[in-house]
Order: structure tokens, then C-alpha cells, then sequence
């Protein structure tokens, strides 16, 4: 046996005995008063007086009621009870991009931080949802299926750099190809979304026919850009600003075939082109509450059983003491009224008598 309450164990210990102990007071004191008034043999002739043995049945049955009431609020548990669990949620599909220009810090303190960040932002407000996670730079693969397991995505998301990928280009055709495989075919779409989370560059593919399979199975793109349009430029490999490397002698930034050195830009067209072609949305990602927009729209998204299963848990038994308990009461009143009873009755043989 168990007891979902157990402070009311204490008060049970306390109040019963004390409970107790004052009526019995009472009663003692009731039977040193009648004894100075009079003698109790004497007293019964003229008046109808409480028998010592009702009196102190009453007593046990006011205290056995206040125990039991103590003990059903303490709700003692015991047995098992299979109580059915019904989880609903959705399933969003983090598409992040590692190619090595989401090394650039025009924003604070690197675009692939910032990435993360709005990441988390927007899954902190759909606690239940399943999340995948796909990852691209040159090319894309699906790095986590859709789990409920939270610490395992946020595993993957920290752990997730630009040396991930040997490819160091950028193809979002080819992420968004793979997003779409990672959906699979479902008969109700209604529960599925996407968030890319780029600053939009594309150097490789088209993009037409890689949005359209996501636009025609229903997906979404809520895309969250991350940098500025004015851009800055792309650390080297292993070579940042900064860097040992650097002091070493090697360069610091990416250079092209002239020796200018490479700057990445925000591409906020790529991104909304995606957004409005699947029924999505755009946001510039700066840090604030911009998310607000992106994060109301995916949860005004429908849901879908995600599982269904059985909690086993310890049944309350509280309605036993609580039943007792009012019986107890019912049982004092009984008494009570008996005593009103031949009291009445008493009283009417006297007056009848000449």
C-alpha cells in the first residue's frame, strides 16, 4: 500500500489522539460537574441522563470518523489500474546547412550559431512534435529520422560543423530532395513541415523540380535565413580569423582564382522562393522575436497519433475510509436522535401521570 498524500499520515497521528483526549476531557469533565450537583442515582429519577456507555460509544465514533476522513485524504493506493495514454504531435524536419559559408560572423558569432539557436527557439515550442534532421553542404543526407527523443537531436544539432561534409559546396536542391525522401508517402499530409534553416546560397542544382516534389506531397518550408545581405567573408579551413593557423602564415580568409577574398552574402530570394512555393514562410533570423510568425504557423498545424499505450499506475482507494468515515457519522446521529427520542418520550409519561 501506498499513499499519494502522506502529509495527512502526520496530521492523522496528531489529530486523532488529541481529538480524543479532548472529548474524553469533556465527558469526565460533564461527569465531575453532575456528580457535585447531585447524586446520579438520584438525578436519573427526575431526568433523562446520557448512559455512561452511549456516551463513550459517541466518542469513539466522532474520532473513528475523523481518522478515516484523515486517512481518505492521505489517498491510500494499492492494486494496479492500466490507464490508456493517447500522444499526439507532428512531424518537423530540420534541414541545416554546413557548408563552410555558415562560418561567416556577420552575425553574432557565427551564422551556423545562430542557426542553431533559432533551431532551438522554434522547437522549444513544440516540446511533443517528432523531429528529424537532415544536413547539407555539396550534397545531403539524413543524419536523425524522426524521434521523440529530444536529447538525441540536440546530441546531433551541438555536435553538427561544417567539417561534417566533404562536399564544400551548397546545394539546396539536393536537401530538398532528401527532405522530401525523409517524409516518405503518408495519406494525410497535414501534420508534416519542414524548416531550412541557410543563408540561401545554392552553387549546385536546380532547385525547380526539388521543391515541387515537396509542394506536391504537402510539405511546407518555413525558411529561417541566417546573415546579412551585405555579407562578410568565408574563414578558411581550419584558418579563421584569428587563428593559429592564421599566425602561421596561412590565409585567413577563403580567396578565389584571383586572390580576392570570397564574401557569402544572404540569399533572403532563394529562401523565400522555396517558402512561397510550398505555402510556407520567410524569416530573417537576427537574434529577436522574429521566430514568433514562424513558430504560430507551425503549431496551427494538425497533429497525428504518435502513440498509444497503457500507463500502469496504483489504483486510489480513498472512497473505503471516506465511507467508513460518514458511516461513523450517520451512527452518531443515530444515537443522538435515540437520546432525543426517549427524552421526549420521558417527558410525555410524566405529564400523563396525575
Amino acid at each position: 500500500m501506498d499513499f499519494a498524500d502522506p502529509r495527512f499520515l502526520v496530521v492523522f497521528a496528531l489529530a486523532v489522539p488529541l481529538a480524543a483526549w479532548l472529548l474524553q476531557r469533556g465527558e469526565r469533565r460533564s461527569r465531575a460537574e453532575l456528580a457535585a450537583f447531585g447524586e446520579r442515582a438520584l438525578l436519573a429519577r427526575v431526568s433523562r441522563l446520557p448512559a455512561v456507555r452511549r456516551g463513550a460509544l459517541s466518542t469513539g465514533l466522532v474520532v473513528l470518523a475523523l481518522g478515516l476522513g484523515l486517512l481518505a485524504l492521505a489517498r491510500p493506493q494499492f492494486g494496479e489500474r492500466a490507464t490508456p495514454i493517447t500522444r499526439t504531435a507532428r512531424d518537423v524536419l530540420v534541414v541545416l546547412d554546413l557548408s563552410r559559408s555558415m562560418n561567416v560572423r556577420d552575425v553574432a558569432p557565427s551564422r551556423l550559431e545562430a542557426a542553431k539557436a533559432a533551431i532551438r527557439t522554434i522547437l522549444a515550442a513544440t516540446p511533443d512534435d517528432r523531429v528529424g534532421l537532415v544536413v547539407f553542404a555539396g550534397s545531403a543526407f539524413l543524419e536523425l529520422p524522426f524521434t521523440l527523443d529530444r536529447s538525441a537531436f540536440d546530441f546531433f544539432l551541438r555536435s553538427a560543423t561544417t567539417e561534417d561534409l566533404a562536399d564544400t559546396g551548397s546545394d539546396l536542391a539536393a536537401a530538398m530532395t532528401t527532405a522530401a525522401s525523409a517524409f516518405g508517402r503518408a495519406t494525410d499530409p497535414a501534420y508534416r513541415v519542414a524548416v531550412l534553416v541557410s543563408d540561401g546560397e545554392n552553387l549546385e542544382g536546380s532547385l525547380g523540380e526539388s521543391v515541387a516534389q515537396l509542394r506536391y506531397a504537402g510539405v511546407p518550408v518555413f525558411a529561417i535565413g541566417v546573415g546579412t545581405p551585405e555579407g562578410g567573408p568565408v574563414p578558411a579551413p581550419g584558418g579563421a580569423a584569428g587563428s593559429t593557423a592564421a599566425a602561421a602564415g596561412a590565409p585567413e580568409y577563403r580567396r578565389d582564382e584571383n586572390g580576392a577574398v570570397v564574401i557569402s552574402r544572404l540569399r533572403e530570394a532563394t529562401l523565400a522562393r522555396i517558402a512561397a512555393e510550398t505555402g510556407g514562410g520567410y524569416v530573417r533570423y537576427a537574434g529577436g522575436p522574429e521566430l514568433g510568425a514562424t513558430v504560430d504557423a507551425i503549431s496551427r498545424l494538425g497533429r497525428r497519433k504518435v502513440s498509444g499505450k497503457s500507463l500502469t499506475r496504483l489504483a486510489d482507494r480513498f472512497q473505503w475510509p471516506l465511507t467508513l468515515a460518514l458511516a461513523a457519522l450517520v451512527g452518531d446521529g443515530l444515537l443522538a436522535a435515540g437520546r432525543r427520542r426517549r427524552s421526549a418520550s420521558d417527558a410525555g409519561d410524566t405529564e400523563a401521570r396525575p
